[in-house]
């Protein structure tokens, strides 16, 4: 007998409607807090920051703006 599976990888922000929709359904939820990705995202923006430097796609005149770049960029992205 065979029996086709399929699985589905859902990714959102926080919203009611797909949260009810999860619960009438009983489908298991893995929920992720910001406080645990942003680290991954700050990392991900330095390197990426960085690698637009030096490919001098990114031209910066002051060495301060590339944190200034980051920071925004991560307090921005609220964890997505």
């Amino acid at each position: 007998m065979n029996h086709l599976v399929q699985r589905f990888f859902l990714t959102s922000r926080k919203e009611t409607d797909i949260a009810d929709a999860f619960t009438r359904y009983k489908t298991p939820t893995i929920n992720i807090e910001v406080k645990n990705v942003t680290e991954d995202i700050n990392a991900y923006v330095i390197n990426h920051v960085e690698n637009l430097v030096e490919a001098k796609m990114l031209k910066l005149r002051n060495p301060t703006l590339k944190g200034k770049i980051v920071k925004m960029l991560v307090d921005n992205a609220e964890g997505m």
